[in-house]
């Protein structure tokens, strides 16, 4: 899988989204396939783990002839190591930030409510995950100009996609719910709901740590290194009777990050703009 994800990243930068997709959608077959032969011979945990290394090394093979070319130009030296290292520490951090509330509630809640929260959480993963097309297009095209309005649009179209997705779920959390988990957990339908906004704010997050790793820092990326400590102490502090509290406190952390970017994009835009304002009051000032 870490493999694949270096080639899926040579193709981004590479702008070619057309092979990219098709890279994509041979990691989605291979494990579809994978999971159909488990389920026909009733593999155990151990069979299954095995399909999965198979369809995974099938789609690294896969992935390394698509960029074949690129491997053979590809510079060897130290500035790229370290660019891969800011880069990927950013990926980390925003891959804890969606996931570090599992085991927060596998410890905390009981089975049945671990169970519910499991499956409400289902729904938040499937709108940040859904969604991650337009972060992953807007990384070639912070490059180019008027990043700022890249990031503002893209960060409207996971909000639309989050209004839509909100609309339906709402119609009957309920029985949204009970389809994908059984009776037994329709009582997780306003949980659920829930999620659905929280997946919107880690889409959110994702657009302005995405837009990150095609630059020089690693700000936002460490400032949610904090934000997930931060979300650790308060659940552990007392945040945890109830799978709502565990939410409301990732809720608070996703958004904070969302915002912490949008904020530092204006400022900066701002600077700029006052900063050419001078210039050109400068230029247009007689001279002595």
């Amino acid at each position: 899988m870490m493999v694949t994800g270096c080639f899926q990243g040579i193709l981004l930068g590479r702008g070619r989204l057309r092979t990219l997709s098709l890279l994509y959608l041979a990691n989605a077959v291979t494990r579809v396939v994978a999971a159909g032969v488990c389920a026909f011979l009733s593999a155990d945990v151990t069979g299954v783990f095995a399909a999965m290394l198979i369809a995974g090394a099938l789609t690294a093979v896969y992935g390394a002839w698509l960029c074949r070319v690129d491997l053979a130009a590809l510079p060897r030296t130290a500035k790229l190591a370290r660019e891969l290292i800011r880069s990927n520490s950013t990926l980390a951090a925003y891959v804890a930030l969606t996931n570090v509330d599992m085991l927060l509630a596998r410890h905390y809640l009981t089975p049945h409510e671990s169970g519910g929260y499991a499956l409400a959480t289902t729904f938040a993963r499937a709108m940040c995950w859904g969604t991650q097309f337009v972060a992953l297009i807007i990384v070639p095209r912070m490059q180019g100009a008027r990043p700022t309005r890249t990031l503002l649009r893209a960060s409207g179209v996971v909000a639309a996609i989050g209004v839509v997705g909100f609309g339906i779920v709402a119609i009957s959390p309920r029985t949204w719910i009970t389809v994908a988990g059984g009776s037994d957990y329709g009582q997780f339908g306003d949980l659920a709901l829930l999620c659905v906004v929280l997946g919107v704010a880690w889409a959110l997050a994702q657009v302005w740590l995405f837009s990150e790793m095609g630059s020089d820092t690693g700000w936002l990326g460490a400032l949610t290194w904090a934000v997930i400590v931060g979300e650790v102490v308060a659940i552990a502090a007392g945040w945890h009777d109830t799978p709502t509290h565990i939410v409301w406190v990732c809720l608070v952390g996703a958004l904070v990050v969302a915002f912490s970017g949008l904020l530092r994009v204006v400022l900066r835009h701002q600077a700029t703009a006052i900063a050419d304002e001078s210039v050109i009051v400068a230029a247009d000032s007689p001279r002595t």
